[in-house]
Formats: structure tokens, sequence, C-alpha cells
């Protein structure tokens, strides 16, 4: 059986270990590997690379990191990407939490155009964040979708969707989890079924919806709530504790008191009210939570 050949785009962690897992598979090969750019991390800010260029880099693979350009969402030279790209003749387009907007010209490169993973149900929750804005909204399931890549994001043809409950206390980073080892679980499976034309085009019943990159303000809510919340407020209690469990681990949950930044770490709901835990102050360490804030 001929190898079915593709070009690697993502960047984080688990777009690192869907590129192990499909470098160790026989029925693929990965010609070359496009990521982001080495950022600056940490305290000391060290030039890093993502790990998806370290695992590429590991098993020898080409690496292109075109930065990002001054449009939204868009990549800056996209005609030199694509003419380092039409060199290598492959089948697919593979992106897996990249963040960017492909040109027309790149993914018409790949013979059977680009395929992308995302984490809701299409076309619901369309963008770069869809699993805080899932769990924000009160959401209570989300799932995985495979998608065909065309001008805009998450707008193509559906080709594979499966549901994933969200549980009361799923936060995104656990919610994450979940997904991504599912992702592990089927994706070669379902890029055989799509390169050999078994997947018929999925059906969806789901409204359509935008979610935006999240800002750090998205974490805010103002004092008078929070302290509604506390005091007795079954509405207010459930929205914080969303928020909480949304925006965890970035961009965190805060208020102002007193024009000084509190974050609130840790919480629960018992009954009407929310129970802050853990808070710090801006500039501080975290301490446990005082009535007397």
């Amino acid at each position: 059986m001929k190898k079915i050949s593709l070009v690697f785009f993502g960047s984080q962690k688990n777009s690192a270990e869907l590129l192990g897992l499909l470098v160790k598979d026989d029925r693929f090969k990965v010609v070359a590997v496009v990521t982001q750019p080495d950022r600056p991390v940490g305290r000391r800010k060290d030039i890093t690379a993502t790990p998806v260029s370290r695992v590429a880099e590991k098993n020898k693979i080409d690496i292109l990191k075109p930065e990002r350009g001054n449009k939204k969402n868009l990549l800056k030279d996209s005609g030199e990407l694509y003419e380092s790209l039409r060199s290598y003749n492959f089948d697919l387009i593979l992106t897996y939490e990249y963040g960017q907007l492909l040109p027309a010209e790149v993914l018409s490169l790949g013979k059977l155009g680009g395929v992308n993973i995302h984490f809701s149900l299409l076309p619901s929750y369309r963008g770069a964040a869809p699993l805080p804005w899932q769990i924000l909204h009160g959401e209570k399931e989300t799932g995985i979708t495979f998608s065909k890549m065309g001008a805009e994001f998450d707008a193509g043809d559906l080709l594979y969707q499966e549901v994933q409950e969200i549980k009361s206390e799923d936060t995104t980073v656990e919610l994450h989890e979940k997904l991504s080892m599912r992702v592990l679980d089927i994706t070669p499976n379902i890029l055989l079924k799509y390169l050999e034309r078994k997947l018929e085009k999925v059906e969806s019943n789901y409204p359509e919806s935008y979610c935006p990159r999240m800002k750090r303000e998205d974490g805010y809510i103002d004092y008078i709530e929070f302290k509604e919340a506390v005091e007795g407020n079954e509405k207010r209690a459930n929205k914080i504790m969303r928020m909480l469990r949304a925006f965890n681990p970035w961009p965190g949950m805060y208020t102002l008191v007193n024009s000084k930044r509190l974050k609130i770490l840790t919480g629960k709901v018992e009954g009407d009210k929310f129970m802050p835990e853990n808070v710090q102050w801006e500039g501080r360490m975290a301490q446990k939570w005082n009535k007397s804030i």
C-alpha cells in the first residue's frame, strides 16, 4: 500500500502527540511540518521551539515556521510558504490547533486539500477558543469535528463528528485532555476513510456560532456581581463557577477591589452561594479566602 503523504500544521503539546503517532504509523509519511516560530518563554525569556517543532526535528522532518501577518489570522509571506511546500507533491494538509488561516493557494497544494480537527460540534463554536466558551455558556456537550478547510475558519464541509459530554466539574484543561486523547484514537482511520473517499458529508443540526480568541479581560467579573454571588445569588454563583472552569488556566478569573486586582483561584457552589477558597492579590502569593475582603 502506498503511504499517504501529508504536511502537518500544528504547534502545541497535543498536536505534537498526534504528529508523533502519525510518524510511527507505516501508512503515513509526514513530508513537512509547519508550526509557529520560536518564541521567548518564561521569566528568562528563553527562545523556545514549539513541541511540534521538537518532534519534527527528532524525526528529521523538514520544518517551516512562517510568522503571523498584520491581518488577523493570516500568515505573513504566504507566497513564500507556497513556494516552499509545492516541491513536496503531497496528498493532504492536516491542521490541528495551528491557529492560523491557510491561504487558498497553500490548500490547493494538497491533492485532496486540507482537513482540520476542531473541538466543537460545528457549525457551533467556530473559531480559535471553542472549549472555554462552551463551558462558560453552560453547554452540556461538545465534540470533535473533522472538516475540510476553506476560505474561512471551520466553515468547510463536515467529514466526521462525535459527541463528548461536558460534565459539571470539567475545566477547560480537563476537557481538552479528554478530547486530545480521543483524537489520537480516531485520527488515522478517519484520514484513511477520507482519502479512500469513504466519508460522506455530515449534515449538522447544531446552530452556527463563532467564538473569538480569549483576552485577559474576559476573566473579569464585576465586584458587585462577585459579592452578590458570595452572599447568596444562585445565578451569579453558577456564572462564577463556570468562569472558573472555563478560564482555567488562562486568562484566569479576577475582580477589582478598590482598584486592586484580586484573582479568584478556586472555589465551589454551595446552595445559592459561591464559596471562594483560594485567592491572590496581584503581585502577592496565593492565600486562603478571607471574608473581610
